[in-house]
């Protein structure tokens, strides 16, 4: 995790920092001991509201994308082979493995998202 060097100072009314504290207290965002990290609530907030974690997850889908159609490909060569007829119990087990290899990058993607969609950076 890169390490946070810099300062913001902003002015708020108290009625405005009683609110933000509020919904800070309802956020996931809180420190491993489980006190709540307002400042990193207010930094996901403002770098969601600026699109920042979206690119992570625009990345991430680009590169999901291009794994999933080359597995794609290598799965409708071994359809049409076995619907052909020419199929082997060799090719239904490198079958079973492309799904099993799907099945993980979806796990590893779904894990990702959770990890950058609950950082506090």
């Amino acid at each position: 995790m890169e390490q946070k060097t810099e300062k913001i100072r902003i002015r708020v009314t108290p009625e405005e920092l009683e609110h933000l504290k509020k919904c800070s207290g309802s956020s996931s965002v809180v420190f491993k001991n489980g006190r709540e990290n307002f400042s990193g609530y207010l930094r996901e907030k403002l770098l969601l509201e600026t699109n920042h974690k979206n690119r992570q997850l625009e990345q991430q889908m680009r590169e999901l994308k291009y794994e999933l159609r080359k597995i794609g490909t290598n799965v409708n060569q071994i359809a049409k082979k076995v619907n052909g007829g020419f199929g082997t119990p060799n090719d239904l087990v490198e079958l079973k493995n492309y799904m099993g290899r799907i099945e993980k990058i979806m796990d590893e993607f779904q894990e990702e998202i959770e990890r950058i969609w609950q950082s506090p950076s």
